[in-house]
């Protein structure tokens, strides 16, 4: 009785639902199905749903259908019937995608849908369009990179207490020089068969002997995104507010410098985005820690007030408070200050509202004008510099991939997941030399469960050049990405360090006695380990 009668009183609710319940269904569809260990939601069984007993059933607090609006009260029956019409739905449009025009009322329709589209029809489809608009399997550019150089610049800035200057100190202001004239479809290099690493272009090293290719590759994005973090002179990155005020929530994001446009950075925005475009074309990941308001704004999503709070909560606040006062208490609140129809940004800077704004008074009778310019100016601070990373990104994805990807596929996409998922990690490691079921293999896989999620990190920075995986079993197939743990020749394992090829993702894990010494040892080569050099190579039994 709390199912649908007809098939189209089914659709009728899928068409009702709002972004907001979409998304909550989709992640608790993807997180149920993760949880159970099941690898398509194609696969995932409506008699699995269930509303209690999984961390995945907590995501069901969001989620409203019809009247249904509390946990506890969920109709199950419900979320399983848009489930098997959402299977139904995906099953025919990975057909019928490719067929239709990307002008049409129905391209524009699933566009407004793409949150309800599985993760496996997604990534099909955009791998067909990526395959048919790449061009060859060997990368045509190449860029020289000198990290020295590059450490050495960041050292004298410090030193001299100035800010870098952004541009001309940093490996991405030398890979702009070197790739701002290439033709976008340079970038566009096609995945390769087999296990060679797939790149959109090539590292060479100055002063470090690298082996192989896909390790300086990788560590190219770990380098540059420290680097986009960092500031300086001419950056594109700043602090969010409730970072430097450290208040509210997403304290550790970073947002765009709204006034990168304004300084003559519009074309190294171009160039991000291409870099990002690379990031979904190859599988290499950028470490970007940046709040949902600028992946929405990247990926064309609605942006809503909640953003703004995750950005800056103070002033969201304050705004809030405009509009909730009564008069008599919003006289005697701002009577010794007038505020003008003006807004501070995140970079500073200040904004007026409208035409003479800044001469124009806020009063209690117009304050709600002023609050929704405000809060518009703000959502939107970082728009213009935004579309120049879009047109970027889309130079190197075409528009009919991008436009099925939300803003989480599109932070997935170049960012992987930020938390190490070790269970995955699991189903993708493969052994040479040594068995699976060996003792000192079963210590691994027990210390990684008790290891922080910035010791994972470094491990998988240890082994591979940068600390992101892919972020889903799909994505780790498509991309050819395994761990693969070899076994080591030590006379006294106990005395040696694990090693790492980090241009093939392999470890070379010594068969330690105890949890205690690989644990001593683990730790010791993940937190020192800081270049790529093959020159440096450890003797037999060295470093304890």
């Amino acid at each position: 009785k709390s199912s649908f009668n007809t098939l189209t009183q089914a659709l009728a609710a899928l068409q009702a639902l709002t972004p907001t319940q979409a998304s909550g269904i989709m992640d608790y569809l993807m997180d149920l199905s993760r949880e159970i260990g099941v690898q398509s939601l194609f696969s995932l069984r409506s008699s699995q749903l269930v509303d209690t007993g999984l961390e995945a059933c907590k995501l069901l607090d969001r989620i409203s259908i019809g009247d249904v609006k509390a946990t506890a009260n969920v109709k199950m029956g419900r979320i399983r019937l848009l489930f098997g019409v959402l299977k139904r739905v995906n099953a025919w449009f990975i057909e019928l995608y490719p067929l239709l025009s990307q002008e049409s009322a129905v391209a524009e329709l699933i566009r407004r849908m793409k949150s309800l589209v599985f993760p496996y029809v997604k990534s099909t489809l955009i791998a067909k369009i990526l395959d048919f608009t790449s061009q060859g399997t060997a990368p045509q550019l190449t860029v020289t990179v000198d990290r020295m150089s590059a450490a050495l610049a960041r050292d004298r800035a410090t030193n001299n207490n100035v800010p870098l200057d952004f541009r001309r100190d940093t490996i991405f202001g030398s890979a702009f020089k070197q790739l701002k004239s290439a033709p976008a479809k340079r970038f566009c290099v096609r995945r390769p068969s087999g296990a060679s690493p797939h790149l959109g272009f090539r590292i060479v090293t100055k002063n470090e002997h690298v082996v192989g290719e896909g390790g300086p590759y990788r560590q190219f994005f770990t380098d540059i995104s420290k680097e986009l973090l960092s500031g300086g002179k001419g950056g594109l990155f700043i602090p969010s507010p409730n970072q430097r005020g450290n208040v509210g929530s997403h304290r550790d994001k970073y947002i765009i410098n709204p006034n990168t446009t304004a300084t003559g950075g519009a074309e190294m925005l171009y160039f991000l985005g291409q870099l990002f475009g690379v990031c979904i074309r190859t599988g290499v990941k950028m470490m970007l820690y940046c709040p949902p308001l600028v992946w929405k704004l990247l990926a064309g999503d609605a942006v809503g007030r909640s953003d703004l709070r995750n950005v800056d909560y103070t002033t969201t606040e304050v705004l809030s408070l405009f509009e909730d006062l009564d008069e008599k208490t919003f006289s005697q609140t701002f009577s010794d200050e007038v505020q003008s129809y003006t807004i501070r940004l995140s970079d500073g800077s200040t904004r007026v509202l409208k035409p003479n704004g800044a001469s124009i008074p806020v009063t209690y009778a117009n304050r709600l004008e002023y609050v929704n310019l405000a809060f518009k100016a703000r959502l939107q601070e970082q728009a213009a510099e935004l579309i120049l990373v879009r047109r970027g990104l889309e130079s190197v994805i075409p528009p009919q991939g991008l436009s099925l990807m939300t803003w989480g596929d599109l932070e997935r996409g170049i960012c992987g997941r930020a938390e190490i998922d070790i269970a995955m990690l699991r189903r993708h490691t493969r052994y040479s030399g040594v068995d699976g079921n060996a003792a000192h293999i079963k210590i691994f896989w027990n210390l990684l469960g008790e290891f922080s999620q910035e010791n994972l990190r470094n491990l998988i920075r240890f082994c591979w050049g940068q600390d992101r995986l892919p972020a889903t079993d799909k994505d780790f197939e498509d991309t050819h990405t395994r761990l693969l743990i070899k076994s080591s020749n030590y006379r006294n394992p106990d005395r040696a360090l694990p090693r790492a090829d980090t241009c093939f993702f392999n470890l070379e894990l010594p068969a330690y006695s105890s949890k205690a010494i690989m644990k001593e040892r683990l730790v010791y080569a993940i937190s020192t380990a800081i270049t790529m050099n093959a020159d440096q190579q450890q003797n037999d039994g060295g470093g304890f």
